[in-house]
């Protein structure tokens, strides 16, 4: 048995294979045809069209023949592809090349006849060839017919892969249509964010300084003239002016860091009474001035991994909010706990509620409207902007539940253990609050 030598130019060769997409697919009818109309003329029971890859074959069609691969080394049509004719075995039992090959002894395989498929640029891509357990002889007009078929099998790949290329172009494009499509809806949230966050410094921070200047001036000028309770509620009132103002800038700051991508987030293990501990000392004056109730409550042991910062940002922001839309009389329920492999966080209160329409769009960029409080606190939306960005940094989610009129329950869903580092969410969430 002696296996056909490599052509010179095999790696070109293999190459020039791959381009036509068709090695290792499927038959089909176009190709049978030709299969079938060559084993007729031949007088052969058996025809294919073969694709020789790197080690092996592939059999696009086969006409009576079971199988649909074979080894290249030990195969005919190694040797035929290598010539421009036609190559021609009438008895392989008589021939050298062949006579001890497993086909032969095993397979009762006589003849063989096959032409090699030229590729448009002269590579020998494959074989069409014919088959028989008989010697045989072929006349000069089945030796023609092979070489017609081959060239009627090499039409049909080069159509086939003009087809082919043009697909994987299409797809191309449609990527790139795509990733613009991408491109251009992120400038457009970033748009937003841009024009919301002039909108919030040109108003909501412009508005807060203009009263505390005006009180200021106030004071400086007739402080003289004031009595101690129009003092005690102008200083009051600056107080709550500035604190206001300073949250805001604390919301201002986290939210372009988080536009910027510059945020930096630094998972350590958490214990969440100690998280719930610093929260309630920050807003609790807040709503015994307001008369609202505020309750934390958590397992004593109860841990979480994640960024302190984010964390404490997010469930404040959330409680923030609670009081700002609980009227006075009312009272807010903050409780931690672990279900499911998730730690939960829960921020209800009984205030005002929401509507459908309100809560589906809550987290939504185009729907970032700002609504004043029971007490006529304003607002800019960027606590729960932020709130959803930094849970999605923990792998985590937020959901509102809510009845108008009955209150809303806020539920951050985070994983008691986060896998793998978290991406930067998507930009540009802003809420109605």
């Amino acid at each position: 048995m002696l296996p056909a030598p490599l052509p010179q130019n095999e790696h070109e060769r293999l190459a020039e294979l791959a381009s036509y997409g068709i090695f290792g697919t499927a038959p089909e009818e176009d190709y049978d045809q030709i299969s079938r109309m060559l084993a007729a003329i031949c007088g052969t029971p058996t025809a294919i069209i073969s694709l020789v890859g790197q080690d092996e074959l592939w059999f696009k069609s086969r006409i009576n023949y079971d199988a649909n691969r074979g080894p290249r080394n030990i195969s005919f049509c190694g040797h035929a592809m290598l010539g421009q004719g036609v190559f021609v075995v009438e008895d392989a039992t008589q021939d050298p090349r062949f006579a001890d090959n497993p086909a032969v002894v095993e397979g009762g395989m006589r003849f063989y006849a096959g032409a090699p498929l030229l590729s448009e640029s002269g590579y020998p891509i494959g074989t069409i060839c014919t088959i028989d357990t008989q010697p045989r002889q072929l006349n000069s007009l089945q030796i023609e017919a092979i070489q017609l078929f081959a060239r009627q099998v090499m039409a049909h790949l080069s159509l086939r892969r003009a087809n082919y290329q043009l697909q994987q172009q299409a797809d191309e494009l449609m990527g790139r249509t795509k990733k613009l499509e991408q491109q251009a809806d992120e400038l457009r949230q970033l748009n937003l964010s841009k024009d919301r966050f002039f909108s919030i410094i040109a108003h909501d921070l412009k508005a807060p300084f203009q009263g505390i200047l005006g009180f200021a001036e106030l004071l400086d000028t007739d402080i003289d003239d004031m009595s101690s309770t129009e003092i005690r509620n102008i200083a009051s009132y600056l107080h709550d002016t500035a604190d206001g103002a300073f949250k805001l800038l604390d919301n201002l700051l986290h939210w372009s860091l988080v536009e910027s991508g510059k945020i930096v987030y630094t998972p350590r293990t958490l214990v969440v009474e100690t998280l719930f501990d610093l929260i309630e000392g920050s807003l609790s004056g807040v709503a015994r001035h307001k008369q609202v109730a505020l309750q934390f409550s958590c397992e004593h042991d109860l841990s979480i991994y994640g960024d302190e910062n984010m964390l404490r940002s997010a469930i404040r922001n959330l409680v923030s909010n609670a009081i700002k839309f609980t009227p006075a009389g009312g009272h807010i329920d903050v409780r931690a706990y672990a279900a499911q492999g998730q730690i939960l966080f829960e921020v209800k209160d009984s205030g005002i509620g929401m509507t459908p329409m309100q809560m589906a769009h809550v987290f939504e960029t185009e729907h970032h409207h700002s609504t004043l409080g029971t007490s006529g606190e304003s607002g800019t939306g960027l606590g729960l902007m932020l709130c959803k960005q930094f849970v999605q940094y923990h792998q985590g989610d937020i959901q509102v539940t809510s009845t108008l009129g009955e209150g809303a329950t806020f539920t951050i869903r985070i994983p008691a253990v986060v896998s793998i580092a978290p991406t930067r969410p998507s930009p540009a969430i802003v809420s109605k609050a």
